[in-house]
């Protein structure tokens, strides 16, 4: 069994004030896109203006790959391509890691099972309100 809704019906007057105020909103929106469509296409046309002239100075001028920084040489390093300086010179062996035991703590107070630490403790009064429940 199917049940439709029927809307009470308008007169012809509030209809067309309905369709004329849908249409203005379509055409707002679509207005909107478009204006956003056409900033979006000045601001990348200009910055691609401003790439190629760049390009063309930066080749004018004998660099060839501009916005990155001349290379000297391939390495071994790649600490040093990425601009790292090591903190021991390459030529020096650094000291071997010899792993060591845990440092012992002072038995000062024995460890129990359970720690309990005091602020972290529940509070009593939520324990008996849970309980009511």
């Amino acid at each position: 069994m199917t049940t439709t809704i029927r809307r009470a019906a308008k007169d012809p007057a509030e209809q067309r004030q309905e369709v004329i105020r849908r249409i203005q909103i379509g055409g707002v929106g679509l207005g909107l896109v478009l204006l956003l469509v056409a900033l979006a296409t000045l601001l990348t046309g200009e910055a691609r203006q401003q790439a190629e002239v760049a390009k063309a100075q930066a080749q004018a001028a004998g660099v060839a790959n501009p916005g990155t920084a001349p290379v000297a040489g391939p390495t071994d390093d790649p600490l040093a391509e990425l601009g790292v300086e090591r903190s021991v010179d390459a030529n020096t062996a650094a000291a071997p890691v010899v792993p060591s035991r845990a440092p012992q703590l002072p038995a000062t107070a024995p460890l129990t099972a359970d720690p309990i630490v005091p602020d972290l403790q529940p509070d009593p009064d939520l324990k008996g309100a849970s309980a009511r429940r």
